[in-house]
């Protein structure tokens, strides 16, 4: 009978030592002094985003304009203080206050829209007509028709400087486009008191004083807040019939 021999005992499981407190105590101040520095960090970075966002407010006025300031959609300030002269101005940013800006010292210009023939960017620099066709077309020419029952082509181009600023802005929801209305009004009423040879040939001068005469009269009505400078008026008459014009 041979020996039998138990085996050995598995070795005991070394067992870690405790950490020390003093360890302990400096990993927590290590992880303390890197919070604390992330925080000032973004704490900087936080107040140069604020100071970049009231710096982004600054604005200049151009010497041939005058801006207003909105504030939540009304101007600030009264009066004749709305209005911010040239130079350096502050403003909060968007979307609390919008700076609308009014080119007071510039001229500008509109075209009536009605009473003139079709015609194209490379035709006008040269000062040509549309070769003739034979008929006028309602949806692309436009005409007016004179005190003698003739028609004729006519477009007014005014000039103008805004002389009411806070008037001309706020006042109209597009004073342009009504002054442009009113050049059509103008040139029709003027047509219907000419006659086709006064307004084309004999007397262009007073086709053109009564459309701006009746221009004034209307802007002075409606109260625009413009002044006008010195305008045109052309007339012509249609290119299909101009040779029985001119005879």
């Amino acid at each position: 009978m041979s020996d039998f021999k138990l085996p050995d005992p598995p070795a005991p499981t070394p067992v870690p030592d405790p950490v020390s407190p003093a360890i302990d105590d400096a990993s927590s101040e290590a992880l303390s002094e890197a919070l604390g520095a992330s925080f000032r960090i973004v704490k900087v970075i936080m107040a140069g985003l604020v100071v970049l966002f009231f710096l982004s407010g600054m604005f200049v006025v151009k010497p041939n304009e005058v801006a207003v300031v909105l504030r939540f959609g009304k101007p600030v300030g009264s009066g004749t203080e709305q209005l911010r002269q040239p130079g350096w101005h502050f403003a909060f940013p968007y979307p609390l206050d919008e700076v609308i800006r009014i080119p007071v010292g510039q001229i500008l210009t509109v075209t009536s829209t009605t009473g003139w023939h079709a015609t194209s960017p490379e035709l006008e620099a040269q000062n040509l007509d549309p070769d003739p066709i034979g008929m006028l077309r309602p949806e692309a020419d436009g005409f007016t028709i004179t005190a003698d029952g003739n028609i004729l082509h006519a477009r007014a181009t005014v000039k103008y400087r805004i002389s009411d600023p806070l008037r001309y802005e706020f006042e109209f929801d597009n004073a342009p486009e009504i002054l442009t209305n009113v050049l059509n009004n103008a040139l029709i009423f003027a047509s219907s008191r000419i006659a086709a040879d006064a307004a084309i040939y004999r007397d262009k001068t007073l086709f053109r004083d009564t459309v701006i005469e009746r221009v004034k009269a209307k802007i002075e009505q409606l109260q625009l807040g413009i002044t006008l400078e010195p305008s045109d008026v052309e007339t012509k008459a249609p290119v299909d019939v101009r040779g029985a014009f001119d005879a």
